[in-house]
């Protein structure tokens, strides 16, 4: 089955609409929702003066209202939360689970508090104006307003660029003017105060981890087989299912509890990728569909563009997303949506974010040396080599070196720096940041100031002692801006494209397992994702999954050479980046010009990154 993209410009509303909340303090109505064309629900206590609005879906519904003694589905969403607030105050946000945003104004307390689901699922974003705060889900919704200003916030261009999105402030946005409240977070707001607390997490700082040992596969096929059918319970579902372990383990659950349930059976949306070197993902992809018993809508890569360039696409899209795509696949799979929904499909699930909880990060290899343990380094190093098409030599020089002793040595010499001369400390690494800075990126000399200062303060934090970095990549990882970033742009997906995309693996019950899953247990056996592989060794016996190695596109990337090389001459470089001293056009141009005639494939995605947001960016002067 197969059909065509006519134009990017199909899955671009005319307006995208979506609610804005007015909070004006020193107003006789502080709290003023106007609702758009995604609804939410506003419910008030006017003998308390609290209000809540509530935007997105509840999971733990059935629990709250037996706790509160309310009759089941007597009270809308924001009516359950305003009864849950009024009766454990701003402690309601550990009770509730689901996908959302909630904004809740209360008068005697004289406080607004802005709350963001524990993952992050649903966007929450507020820009400060001179006559109070404004809050919305949709950045877009914020701009239009004329009171915020649609500035470009140069700093986080020029990192993204670069790209160095660890260095950047996790409530950033590319427009000054508008921030996001956090993934897991409460922003409370009073007249002249605000502060944010983040109110779950699994691994929490200063304290210990809660490792779960025993039964940790139990425990993962019951969190999973929930986190999987709760998309199910929305509607007609379709899934998005590569020949990686992450999708399939999706697909493998859902097929049984559609059965289980009398419910339709999920569609499997597979794009077949050009394959030189015969990795067989195409026909995992077919197996997998054939033996769940899945109806499949599979297109190549050609087919899904309408033969156009892959590139060319994503940055015709980029130009109308509210921020830099990040997604360089996205229109190939938009007409598979399509497609989809044509047949009726209400919900699209995908396996993104199985890599980021279900690997162990190979910090742990720093925290290996640490303890001496050459063993579990060595075994580490064979785990990896089996697990992916990573060459043996340079898997072992980044688990030795790179992640490993290179990490241990650097905070030790900082520890000790900072013990005896901060000051040396400080201009040791402003030092080493001068030096690592490209020589085109931020000519402008204000700009570039505020980077040095930057990474220099991010690069003299004090790294994990030795033998705290896998927890320390676990904290981090919740907190990643890429990773707000990403779900935030499945959320604009859906929206513009009339479904719901959700991911299973980023379920906040899911993600809570996983952090507190030793890597012991991640890597039984031998295998990376050894909890989904065993899973899958049992279900999918008769397929062999569990024994292959991941697939990555990096044997994708030559044969776009060509198409890069075009795309770069057809936009004629990173002009709009320049004239707004993001990069020196020049010296980038001749670079990237340089390299893409000597075919050095590696810069592929590099030219992506820069044209990515050089469309965005022309989009918006």
């Amino acid at each position: 089955m197969s059909t065509t993209l006519a134009s990017t410009s199909s899955f671009v509303p005319d307006v995208v609409t979506s609610w804005r909340v007015e909070f004006s303090p020193e107003s006789q109505s502080p709290i003023q929702v106007h609702e758009g064309q995604v609804s939410g629900e506003t419910a008030h206590a006017p003998d308390r003066l609290c209000t809540v609005f509530f935007d997105g879906v509840i999971f733990n519904r059935s629990e709250l209202e037996s706790d509160l003694r309310v009759k089941p589905g007597a009270l809308g969403d924001a009516e359950l939360v305003l009864r849950l607030y009024l009766h454990r105050g701003e402690e309601f946000v550990r009770s509730l689970n689901g996908t959302y945003a909630i904004v809740v104004w209360d008068g005697q307390a004289d406080s607004l508090i802005c709350v963001r689901d524990r993952m992050g699922l649903h966007p929450l974003f507020y820009a400060d104006t001179a006559g109070g705060l404004l809050l919305s889900d949709s950045i877009e919704t914020l701009l239009r307003d004329p009171r915020v200003s649609g500035e470009l916030n140069r700093r986080l261009l020029a990192l993204h660029v670069w790209p160095a999105w660890w260095i950047e402030d996790k409530d950033e946005t590319y427009f000054r003017a508008v921030r996001r409240v956090v993934a897991g977070t409460v922003l409370r707001v009073r007249k002249h105060r605000r502060e944010s607390y983040r109110y779950w997490n699994p691994a929490p700082p200063g304290g210990e981890v809660d490792w779960v040992e025993d039964g940790a596969m139990e425990q993962f096929e019951a969190t999973l087989a929930e986190a999987v059918a709760r998309p199910l319970r929305r509607g007609p579902a379709a899934i998005c299912l590569s020949g990686g372990l992450d999708s399939i383990s999706i697909a493998s659950f859902a097929a049984e509890f559609t059965v289980q349930n009398g419910m339709p059976t999920a569609t499997a949306l597979s794009v077949e990728f050009p394959d030189p070197d015969n990795l067989g993902e195409a026909s995992v992809q077919r197996r997998v569909a054939s033996h769940l018993g899945m109806p499949q809508i599979m297109m190549t890569l050609d087919e899904a563009l309408g033969h156009g360039g892959l590139l060319s696409a994503a940055l015709e899209l980029s130009r109308s997303w509210p921020v830099p795509l990040l997604g360089i696949f996205s229109p190939a799979y938009f007409t598979l949506i399509e497609q989809a929904k044509q047949e009726g499909c209400e919900v699209v699930m995908t396996g993104s974010g199985g890599d980021n909880w279900l690997s162990v990060a190979l910090e742990y290899s720093a925290d290996l040396i640490a303890r001496g343990d050459f063993v579990g380094l060595m075994r580490l190093w064979y785990t990896y080599q089996r697990s992916y098409r990573t060459p043996r030599s340079l898997l072992l020089r980044r688990i030795l070196w790179k992640y490993g002793l290179r990490n241990v040595l650097i905070s030790t010499e900082q520890r000790l720096l900072r013990r005896l001369s901060p000051s040396a400390l400080h201009a040791q690494t402003r030092l080493q940041v001068e030096k690592s800075l490209p020589a085109w990126l931020a000519p402008d000399k204000e700009l570039r100031d505020e980077i040095v200062e930057l990474t220099t303060a991010r690069k003299a934090d004090l790294k994990p002692k030795p033998g705290d970095f896998y927890v320390n990549e676990i904290r981090r990882g919740l907190d990643h801006p890429i990773l707000a970033v990403e779900l935030e742009e499945a959320f604009e997906k859906g929206r513009r494209l009339g479904v719901e995309i959700l991911m299973p693996y980023y379920d906040a019950d899911i993600v809570d397992l996983l952090c507190r899953v030793p890597p012991r247990v991640l890597t039984m056996g031998d295998r990376s994702k050894s909890l989904v592989r065993q899973s899958m060794a049992r279900r999918l016996s008769d397929l062999g999954i569990e024994r292959q190695k991941k697939i990555t596109t990096g044997n994708f990337w030559p044969q776009k050479l060509e198409e890069a090389n075009r795309s770069w001459d057809s936009y004629g470089g990173p002009r709009t980046l320049g004239e707004l001293g993001v990069v020196d056009a020049k010296v980038l141009d001749e670079e990237v010009t340089g390299m893409l005639a000597a075919n050095k494939q590696s810069y592929v995605p590099y030219v992506w990154e820069i044209l990515d947001h050089e469309a965005w960016v022309r989009a918006r002067l």
